[in-house]
């Protein structure tokens, strides 16, 4: 009988351990990456989303809202290097501790890195959501100043251009020379 060498047997051993090791080190540096990528992405999102909610909250509650805040997000968006195909804005109107609010949630996708290479193992695209609140403003944004005949200064909130009230839930006042209405 002969005997075999017990030293080959220890090399292979060594060799797929060695290659465990790396392929290991190699999968856990691509995990590493495509977390801070996520979390980068999440966070410009986030940016994106706080715009768009302080953006809203600025605009009357009309139809037009909805398409003015889509346009601002794509732009922003395009200009951090996302793709805007997938990209869904919905803004709802809520109360915060009494006080009007929008809220703005933005789902948009983003690509992983080196998802064509590990495509069994890692996903091409992660969805990143954010949603975002801004209060309405409680003030008026333009106030205009009347000179009475006596030398006197009044100071009053300037309507929005279509000649109604913001809608910040303050009461409202008509003046006249008759005197002041309010109006709700």
């Amino acid at each position: 009988m002969s005997r075999r060498n017990p030293r080959g047997a220890g090399i292979v051993h060594g060799v797929v351990g060695l290659w465990l090791i790396i392929c290991g080190t190699v999968l856990g540096s691509l995990l590493l990456l495509n977390v801070g990528g996520a979390t980068y992405c999440n966070d410009k999102v986030a940016f994106i989303a706080d715009q768009a909610a302080y953006y809203a909250a600025s605009l009357p509650n009309t139809p037009a809202r909805q398409g003015l805040v889509n346009t601002m997000v794509s732009d922003l968006l395009k200009s951090m290097g996302f793709p805007t195909s997938a990209t869904t804005v919905t803004i709802t109107d809520v109360v915060v501790n009494a006080r009007p609010a929008v809220k703005v949630d933005v789902s948009t996708s983003a690509s992983t890195l080196l998802a064509g290479n590990f495509a069994n193992i890692l996903p091409a695209q992660i969805g990143v959501t954010y949603a975002a609140t801004s209060v309405k403003n409680s003030w008026f944004n333009a106030y205009g100043v009347a000179l009475l005949g006596d030398g006197q200064k009044f100071t009053f909130p300037m309507l929005t251009p279509d000649g109604s009230f913001p809608n910040d839930g303050l009461p409202g006042y008509v003046m006249s020379l008759v005197g002041m209405v309010k109006t709700r």
